[in-house]
């Protein structure tokens, strides 16, 4: 009779194993994958920088374990967009690339390469 309590404990273990794999592998990168377009569509009608960043920080602080590096870099590529036009304060596009900075993965060619063209506009 203790196999039977074995196989018991067994088959909770592997229950409570597969139901952190479905949140942590799926779940949560669903939930993140949606906070960018949500980004998007606030961000649009954002009257202030602090507006925007609050919608960015949204999408950006979300925990998850995957999706993380391509929200970075779809932002990022947004805010370089933002940056390039010509009509943007300066203030405020160097405020923005002050707030992007601290996202980027500085192990990410792509992400330097944005953040190395946004300071160039800047500049």
């Amino acid at each position: 009779m203790p196999t039977k309590n074995i196989y018991k404990t067994l088959a909770a273990v592997l229950i409570v194993v597969a139901f952190l794999f479905i949140v942590f592998g799926s779940i949560l990168p669903f939930i993140k994958s949606n906070r960018y377009p949500t980004f998007l569509r606030l961000s649009s009608s954002a009257r202030t920088l602090e507006e925007f960043e609050s919608y960015a920080r949204d999408a950006l602080d979300f925990k998850s374990p995957i999706g993380q590096e391509e929200t970075v870099k779809f932002i990022l590529s947004g805010i370089r967009d933002i940056i390039r036009n010509p009509n943007i304060p300066t203030p405020i596009a160097e405020e923005l690339a002050r707030f992007i900075e601290p996202y980027i993965f500085k192990d990410d060619v792509r992400h330097l390469a944005a953040m190395g063209d946004i300071y160039s506009i800047l500049w």
